[in-house]
This record gives C-alpha cells, sequence and structure tokens, in this order.
C-alpha cells in the first residue's frame, strides 16, 4: 500500500524515505463479512485505527465502512459498521474506498463514497 502511494515519486525519492514496521499481523481472525478491501490506518494519540470496506463481494449493496481500534500490543478491537450505504427503506448503495485522514488538531475524518460504482 505504501509503495503504491508513492509510486508517481520516482526512484530517486522513494531512496530516500524510510519505513519501520511497528507492528504485523490480522485485525480479526474471522471475518463478520465475505470479503474485504481498500484498507486505511492512521496513527492516534496512543495506537492506531484502520478502516476498510466488507460485504458479500465488491460492489454489492450489502458493503458497509468498518473501523476497529488497536486495543493493545497485540490485538485490536471488534470491527464496527460505520457507513452502510442506506438512503432510506427502499434504497441501499455499496460504500467504497475508505480513507482516514487526521487533521493537524488531531481529529481524524474518515472520507469514503457511497454509490453503484466507485467512480
Amino acid at each position: 500500500m505504501i509503495l503504491l502511494a508513492f509510486y508517481g515519486c520516482g526512484r530517486s525519492s522513494l531512496e530516500k524515505l524510510e519505513f519501520e514496521i511497528f507492528s504485523a499481523g490480522f485485525i480479526f481472525e474471522k471475518a463478520p463479512f465475505p470479503e474485504c478491501h481498500a484498507s486505511t490506518i492512521v496513527e492516534t494519540e496512543d495506537s492506531f485505527l484502520a478502516a476498510w470496506f466488507g460485504g458479500t463481494r465488491e460492489g454489492d449493496k450489502d458493503v458497509c465502512i468498518y473501523t476497529s481500534a488497536k486495543e493493545d500490543e497485540d490485538r485490536w478491537g471488534i470491527p464496527v459498521k460505520v457507513a452502510d450505504g442506506i438512503v432510506n427503506d427502499t434504497l441501499q448503495y455499496p460504500c467504497w474506498n475508505p480513507v482516514l485522514y487526521k487533521r493537524d488538531n488531531g481529529d481524524i475524518i474518515l472520507y469514503y463514497k457511497i454509490g453503484p460504482n466507485p467512480r
């Protein structure tokens, strides 16, 4: 994911960057949905917050945005559905491509798209 974000920077720019792995592992062992995709992560004041979309299959109406906070060194919290694409009683769209962004004041904003396709 990080390499894709810097793909257009050119080789000389990438050579100057240093990366450190803080932790490696899974947020959950058994997902409450068949598929998930498009993860994003942000460092909070004292931990990490991750988001992704999950549902039956990418593009299905039941695809929602979920988040989870890292609770300690080895454990993440239970995934929480934060967006479901429900417009009204008869209309639901899939949710797409979450992006977490931390503002200078520490507020975290979650951007995502609701609609029939990601465009």
